[in-house]
């Protein structure tokens, strides 16, 4: 098991951190959130075309980088810690999907999507009304489907492609608690999904391989909160002494770094499972989700607690992460759910 990363891989943490550093400032995110398509077009296309994130872990012969889940979330984690208001997630995970199934005709759309062109979304379990038969149906609360042009639905024992550029293909965008990962509704007419392949095991691991990346996304979210706020605990005085000199403020920080460290460590083996180890990944994939998206919820908490006064104001960066950590928190399922899922996996 790969438990640290290779110089490879610390040199592209290091990229996308710059990346992230120059264009994921709180300014540049908020005004990327307040458009119509709620990211900024040109930061996406440098991100994929000139750093070719969304292509990490697509092969070289469908137009991708050739790496692998582990490069993908070591990036996904760096773009959670400025909560980078882009289509990312939902474009690698629905390359990640459609590469499971194989279908030929699905494969073909690998290069646009690790090129950027073309944007991809995932809806599992609980997000489709509708029959796979048909290929109608309706999609509800599609991360990133307000841009999708390709949507993969991964349900019960069937695997669809909805092409949203189609015009028997509705998106009505929807308001959301999180502006920085926008959502919509996607009505489906007939003939409108395409059915990829029928398999429960498939779709559940399609289903893992998500949880996989958005929990490495929340463990770098996790971090940042932390990073933040011992930062202000370090220059902000209170009674005439830096609040950081107080032992109880300083127990606090502890209990999260406990928690970020877990959620860093947690990740890291979810993605190295997810590649090398796909037999556990029905346990891993939720127990890594549970864990990582837990932290990052508690630790934004605590981020606005310990920041007092100015933490509770709308300009401040915590409320872009607590807004991010309350709707990952539900992605995929609850930590009650994912824990649900861990104990199926291992037969208890």
């Amino acid at each position: 098991m790969q438990t640290s990363l290779s110089p490879e891989q610390q040199a592209l943490r290091a990229a996308v951190r710059d990346f992230c550093a120059e264009h994921g400032d709180p300014a540049a995110v908020r005004a990327a959130m307040a458009t119509d398509r709620g990211y900024d077009d040109d930061v996406w296309q440098r991100l994929t075309g000139q750093l070719g994130i969304a292509g990490l872990a697509v092969a070289e012969e469908h137009g991708g980088a050739g790496g692998d889940l582990i490069d993908l979330c070591v990036a996904l984690s760096e773009i959670g810690r400025v909560v980078l208001p882009v289509p990312l997630l939902g474009t690698v995970w629905a390359a990640a999907a459609i590469a499971l199934t194989g279908d030929d005709d699905a494969l073909a759309l690998l290069p646009g999507l690790a090129s950027g062109e073309l944007r991809g979304a995932v809806a599992v379990d609980g997000a489709w009304a509708g029959d796979p038969g048909t290929g109608a149906g309706a999609l509800e609360h599609v991360l990133d489907g307000h841009v999708a042009d390709i949507v993969v639905v991964a349900i019960d024992d069937a695997v669809l492609l909805v092409d949203t550029r189609k015009g028997a293909v509705t998106v009505n965008p929807v308001m959301t608690l999180d502006q920085t990962r926008r959502q919509a509704h996607i009505g489906v007419g007939s003939g409108g999904a395409r059915l990829l392949a029928s398999d429960a095991d498939l779709v559940r691991r399609a289903q893992d391989i998500g949880r996989v990346l958005l929990a490495a996304e929340c463990a770098g979210g996790a971090r940042a909160c932390l990073d933040t706020t011992v930062a202000y605990m370090n220059t902000r005085e209170q009674f005439g002494r830096l609040i950081g000199s107080f032992q109880a403020l300083q127990h606090r920080c502890a209990d999260l770094a406990v928690l970020v460290e877990g959620a860093e460590a947690t990740a890291l083996c979810a993605s190295w499972t997810a590649q090398s180890d796909p037999d556990e990944l029905r346990a891993v994939g939720p127990l890594a989700k549970a864990v990582c998206a837990g932290a990052y919820r508690d630790v934004a908490r605590a981020m606005i607690q310990l920041h007092g006064g100015v933490g509770f104001t709308w300009e401040h960066v915590a409320h872009l992460h607590l807004k991010r950590a309350t709707t990952s928190d539900l992605v995929l399922g609850d930590a009650t759910h994912c824990r649900g899922l861990v104990a199926e996996a291992v037969g208890i």
